[in-house]
C-alpha cells in the first residue's frame, strides 16, 4: 500500500497505472494527514489476516536491490519466538537503526552484526522494519496517543517486554532524519522539538522516579536547544 498524507495527490491516474504495471498496490490519498500512529493501525486493521509480514517505508528511505531477497530468506529461517525483523539503517553515514536506548537516554552503536539481537534497551526507527503480522493478531496497536515522533520507541518497548529477540538483517538503508535537516525553518525545527519532546515525556511517564529523570533531561536539552539556535524567549 502506498498512502499518500500530502495535501494534494502526488500520484495521478497515469503515475498509479505506471506502478501497477509492475507491482499490485493500494493507493490511499488522505489529505488530512492523519498522525503516523492512525496510518499504521488502519494499515494492519486492514491486510492483518492476508499476509503474514508488514513492511513499513517512509518515502525518503531507499531501498537497495536485495532487501526483499534477504528479507525473503530471514523470514523462512527466524524462529516464532522472534516477531520483528530489522535492516542496519543509516542517515548520512551514520548507523542509527537499530540503536541503543535506555529509558529516554539513546546512544547509537559504532556497528551492528546481523543476527538475533536482544531486545531488551533497543530501539529502532519504523521505516524498514518488518513486522510479524501475529503481533497485531494478539492484540498489539500502536498508540494513538503518539502522532510522529515516539512511536517507533514506544513499539520497541512494548516488543521487548514480550519478545526477548529481534533479528537484524545482513543489508543496509539509507534514510533522512528530518529533524536535522539543514534547509528547514528554525520554526518548523521548533515545531518538531516541541512534539519531540512531548513524545519522550508521555513514554516515559510511567513510574515516577523515571518520570523525573525525564523532565531533568528534557530540561537540558531545551536549553541546549535554545543556546544553538539563539531562542530565548518563552515559546
Amino acid at each position: 500500500m502506498i498512502w499518500d498524507n500530502s495535501p494534494v495527490k502526488m500520484l495521478d491516474k497515469r503515475g498509479l497505472e505506471v506502478i501497477k504495471e509492475k507491482i499490485c498496490v493500494d493507493y490511499i490519498h488522505n489529505s488530512r494527514n492523519e498522525s503516523l500512529s492512525i496510518v499504521y493501525n488502519e494499515v494492519v486493521e486492514k491486510y492483518e489476516k492476508d499476509y503474514s509480514f508488514i513492511i513499513i517505508f517512509d518515502h525518503d528511505t531507499l531501498i537497495p536491490s536485495d532487501f526483499f531477497d534477504k528479507t525473503e530468506i530471514a523470514v523462512s529461517k527466524i524462529s516464532r519466538k522472534c516477531r520483528l525483523i530489522l535492516p542496519k539503517v543509516k542517515a548520512n553515514s551514520v548507523l542509527v537503526s537499530p540503536a541503543k536506548l535506555y529509558w529516554f537516554y539513546g546512544r547509537r552503536f559504532e556497528k551492528v552484526s546481523s543476527g538475533y539481537m536482544d531486545s531488551k534497551n533497543k530501539t529502532a526507527i519504523n521505516s524498514g522494519m518488518i513486522i510479524d503480522m501475529h503481533l497485531f493478531i494478539d492484540g498489539f496497536r500502536y498508540d494513538t496517543a503518539l502522532n510522529f515522533y515516539g512511536i517507533d520507541n514506544c513499539f520497541m518497548e512494548l516488543y521487548a517486554k514480550k519478545y526477548t529477540l529481534f533479528y537484524v538483517l545482513d543489508v543496509e538503508l539509507n534514510h533522512s532524519l528530518d529533524f536535522f535537516n539543514g534547509n528547514e525553518s528554525f520554526e518548523r525545527r521548533l515545531e518538531r522539538f516541541r512534539n519531540m519532546s512531548d513524545a519522550i515525556l508521555y513514554i516515559n511517564s510511567r513510574g515516577w522516579l523515571r518520570r523525573y529523570f525525564c523532565v531533568l533531561y528534557l530540561f537540558i536539552v531545551k536549553c541546549r536547544f535554545k543556546l544553538r539556535y539563539k531562542y530565548f524567549n518563552n515559546g
